[in-house]
């Protein structure tokens, strides 16, 4: 196509003529065309020698619709970038969550731990101080009532499968305490046959060990706490 005369504006028209003289038509016939699909609307005139021509008031609409792409292409490359930068900010915004969750999770399983073990610790302590009062306040009720030893040597015999032939053995401040009472121990069962009393440094105030042919009892103080402490620690062992 000749790119002289493209466009020529008279000043008392209103066309503008589309080509010059030496036009070629086939060139011409494929402009019209796709001018035609692309804006519908606009009018295209042909000249009694077959020139196509544009009204000039046909910029007009050329400007609008030009605008209007503009616009319409503005509008949708926001909408894209809101649409991807809402895609993009929900994916960031449910890996934080999702690590906040995680570090949370842990922050949790950390203060649950923790508090088993102050509680664990906690009950051991009450535990201790139970068992150091449990004992102070057995020997010293001991020390002062000899009946308290009367009491756990009753209770000793009575558990006694062979009480043919018995041996007592107390503390040795506490002897001659549990000799008055001897008499007391042989009258409880017409199957003691034989009773004895001795002194065993072994034995603390208020306990006892007691003898006999087919086995022994420890009712020693000390020892009857080691059980209890046992049975407390073994129930401290349950979960928390």
């Amino acid at each position: 196509m000749s790119l002289s005369n493209v466009y020529t504006l008279p000043l008392v028209e209103t066309t503008i003529t589309v080509g010059g003289y030496n036009v070629d038509y086939e060139d011409e016939r494929q402009a019209a065309r796709l001018a035609h699909e692309t804006y519908p609307e606009l009018s295209v005139t042909s000249t009694a020698d077959g020139r196509k021509q544009i009204p000039l008031q046909e910029l007009l609409l050329l400007d609008r619709r030009f605008r209007e792409a503009v616009q319409t292409a503005r509008a949708e490359g926001l909408e894209e970038g809101r649409r991807t930068g809402y895609a993009a900010g929900l994916t960031e915004g449910q890996r934080q969550a999702r690590e906040v969750v995680a570090s949370l999770s842990g922050l949790l399983t950390d203060l649950v731990g923790q508090r088993e073990a102050v509680l664990r610790d906690a009950k051991n302590r009450i535990l201790e101080m139970v068992e150091k009062l449990s004992r102070r306040l057995t020997f010293a009720a001991a020390a002062n009532d000899p009946e308290v030893t009367m009491a756990i040597i009753d209770g000793a015999i009575n558990h006694l499968l062979d009480k043919s032939s018995i041996k007592i053995k107390v503390h040795p401040n506490h002897l001659p305490i549990v000799e008055q009472h001897i008499e007391r121990f042989r009258g409880r069962d017409t199957a003691i046959k034989e009773l004895s009393l001795e002194a065993d440094p072994r034995v603390r105030v208020g306990g006892c060990l007691v003898e006999t042919p087919s086995g022994d009892i420890d009712a020693r103080l000390e020892s009857m706490h080691d059980i209890m402490a046992g049975v407390l620690r073994s129930e401290e062992e349950q979960p928390l």
